[in-house]
């Protein structure tokens, strides 16, 4: 435990220190741009990082600790003396900064409660990571599920938070991270339509509580990190920086999710209705370039993997196994019905908090309650405002168009609370009266997203009087746990359970037509315990090798396992 912590601080240090460095030819002059681009480059440098540890097979505890100390000495080495510069202009109030404490405390609380529970993540987002860990670097066993060939550029910063430590104790530290990319993008945003410091922070705090956000960064979903990219680019855009750094965090944010391109339309009208606005001066072509090449690389890696792998850049999309995923090509009929299920049904948060955002929005009442009905009195006033509402409006249409009318798609729009954040701001900076309406809103957000829906009370008691070395999320230990791997067969199998949570069980993934070859493959392996997808218990392999003796059958908590009988 010692030495992985202490790896892993070493590790980070020395990104610190390689972004501070970066970030020196590229400043704009503008802190609140430098604070968002240094945040940037550090997410850029761990994601090179892990990248480069994978392909390499040094995705170990040793080994990405000997990367971290060798790049910190050789930092603290060529360290050169720089002038002394002011602190950044933050509003040091104290009741900003007590704001901010409380914000990360329940953040951190719930990162350390807190072990992957969402489906999606337990089941096609998390289980390539413990494939990866186990084996030390990349591989080409993902897991079972149709999602698991899509990019993976989050993985990458859940891998840099659990590969020192061989344990997940940690992995929603990633999200944590995101989410404060994006406050920042928000605050930058703020600075550049006029908003002195304090209004803007506070907005970026709003922000930053909004339920849905809150509930993403600690449940090692992706969503939150795409957000933040699109603001990120937004923030960049606005501020007037050139193409290779506002390609930044474009790339970053396709290697993230796909659908981040949903939302390229509205930036892009961002940017023409921005031209007219002061340029920042130009950064260094070499080095702005060189960071724009690793960025797209970063992102690109994912693509060409499958385009090698599948011949399908984007693939399952562009297939009937990717039809069963998401929703291919734009569709008038899904945007009409998005929209109105946004505003007749899930602006309104009637359903519990979730990581999945199901039947919400999940945007709190600091958005419906104080931000939109200050937002359309902000519009009226500044120009501004109007070009920054009209491209997000712009995007979030293309988003409801592109994705399938499913009761979880809100998350896909989770950028939209950003505006409405620091109008509430602003008019609680102007009207001593609403202040105190947008404190409790802010706090009803922050105690609604407490508890996730998809974890019950019990199950939140039962985490928090865990021992971090065995905190898991599953519903109970299954039968075939005490074996040091177990096979899985089917993809929507809770797999990355199987691992534990220090990945010190193996899970051989299956995929025999046959039950006499998926026995033989049993025997082959020693495997005594099958772990089955619901929607193929009742198919004809298990049935025949069921009905032949070869396996029984057990019900427990999970579903349907199977025991090899010889």
């Amino acid at each position: 435990m010692i030495p992985g912590v202490a790896a892993l601080l070493v590790a980070n240090g020395a990104v610190l220190l390689a972004a501070r460095r970066l970030l020196e030819p590229l400043k704009t002059g503008k802190p609140a741009v430098d604070v968002l681009l240094f945040l940037l480059l550090r997410t850029l440098l761990i994601s090179s990082v892990v990248l480069a540890a994978g392909f390499a097979r040094i995705l170990t505890p040793l080994g990405m600790g000997l990367v971290g100390g060798v790049g910190f000495g050789i930092l603290v080495i060529l360290k050169r003396p720089r002038p002394v510069r002011p602190p950044l202009p933050l509003p040091w109030h104290p009741w900003l900064i007590a704001a901010a404490i409380l914000v990360l405390l329940k953040l951190l609380v719930q990162v350390w409660i807190f072990a992957p529970y969402a489906g999606d993540v337990v089941t096609y987002h998390l289980p390539k990571i413990a494939e990866w860990i186990r084996a030390g670097g990349f591989t080409r066993e993902l897991g079972a599920n149709a999602r698991v060939t899509l990019p993976a550029g989050f993985e990458l910063l859940d891998t840099w938070w659990v590969v020192f430590l061989h344990h997940d104790v940690l992995i929603e530290m990633a999200g944590v991270e995101l989410l404060l990319i994006a406050s920042a993008a928000v605050y930058a945003l703020g600075r550049e339509v006029g908003l002195t410091p304090s209004p803007a922070l506070t907005g970026a705090l709003l922000f930053a509580a909004t339920p849905g956000l809150q509930v993403e960064a600690t449940a090692a979903l992706n969503d939150g990190a795409a957000t933040a990219m699109t603001l990120a680019t937004a923030a960049l855009i606005v501020a007037r920086a050139g193409l290779p750094l506002i390609l930044l965090p474009l790339a970053l944010g396709l290697g993230i999710k796909p659908t981040t391109a949903y939302a390229f339309p509205g930036l892009v009208l961002l940017a023409v209705l921005w031209r007219r606005e002061p340029t920042l001066p130009p950064a260094p072509r070499k080095v702005a370039l060189s960071v724009a090449v690793l960025a797209l690389a970063v992102g690109a890696v994912w693509y060409v993997r499958n385009l090698l792998w599948y011949g399908n850049p984007i693939y399952p999309m562009g297939t009937e196994l990717g039809r069963q995923v998401q929703q291919f090509g734009p569709s008038l009929a899904s945007l009409g019905e998005n929209l109105t299920t946004l505003v007749n049904v899930r602006i309104r948060d009637f359903f519990p908090v979730g990581a999945l955002h199901t039947g919400n929005a999940n945007w709190g009442a600091v958005v419906l309650a104080c931000g939109l009905p200050a937002l359309i009195d902000w519009m009226r006033d500044d120009s501004r405002i109007r070009r920054l509402a009209l491209a997000g409006a712009v995007s979030t249409v293309c988003v409801l168009t592109l994705v399938t009318p499913d009761p979880w798609n809100m998350r896909f729009i989770l950028f939209v609370p950003a505006l409405p954040g620091l109008a509430a701001a602003r008019a609680a900076a102007a009207n001593r009266f609403l202040a105190p309406l947008v404190v409790l809103a802010a706090l009803l957000c922050l105690t609604s997203s407490i508890r996730p829906s998809e974890l019950s009370a019990s199950d939140l008691r039962r985490l928090a009087g865990s021992g971090w070395r065995e905190r898991s999320a599953r519903p109970s230990r299954p039968a075939g746990m005490d074996e040091a791997s177990v096979g899985c067969l089917g993809g929507n199998v809770s797999a990355y359970w199987l691992y534990d949570p220090d990945y010190s069980r193996g899970v051989v993934y299956f995929r025999e037509a046959t039950a006499a070859a998926l026995v033989e493959r049993m025997d082959r392996e020693g495997l005594r315990t099958l772990v089955v997808s619901p929607d193929l218990t009742d198919g004809a392999t298990l049935r025949e090798a069921v009905e032949s003796g070869a396996l029984v059958e057990h019900s427990d908590a999970w579903g349907r396992t199977y025991r090899r009988v010889r």
